[in-house]
């Protein structure tokens, strides 16, 4: 199933809601995963996130959150619909030019995301 969600599909390009779409491969593999007794939803997010790392997010509920992604059939769209925020992709950049020293240059946009959102809800401000 996973080789019909297209390999050069990613947060940035116009086309990944599409991708995305509830009727999409990349939705009906997660909701095939879901079925299997004992798979919850973080463990059915994390195989299409391996195959599709610039495209598909893991899902930790954590980091749903801030983002307002509950739903389990579009749990990832609000992961995905900001991306076209300009602020977010520069702060993305920036991150990833800040930790360039730790940060390996394979490690994709979206995971950069799920760090410094994971980050900001984990550490309580003083």
């Amino acid at each position: 199933m996973h080789h019909r969600i297209p390999i050069d599909a990613g947060t940035r390009n116009a086309n990944s809601s599409e991708v995305l779409a509830d009727r999409s491969s990349a939705a009906e593999l997660y909701r095939h995963l879901r079925g299997i007794q004992g798979i919850d939803p973080e463990r059915a997010s994390k195989p299409p996130a391996v195959k599709r790392p610039c495209l598909i997010p893991i899902r930790y509920s954590f980091a749903e959150r801030p983002h307002g992604a509950g739903s389990s059939s579009h749990w990832w769209r609000p992961m995905i619909d900001v991306w076209p925020d300009a602020g977010l992709c520069d702060a993305v950049d920036a991150l990833r030019l800040r930790a360039a020293d730790v940060v390996p240059g394979h490690i994709t946009d979206l995971r950069l995301l799920d760090v410094a959102t994971s980050l900001s809800v984990a550490v309580p401000e003083a």
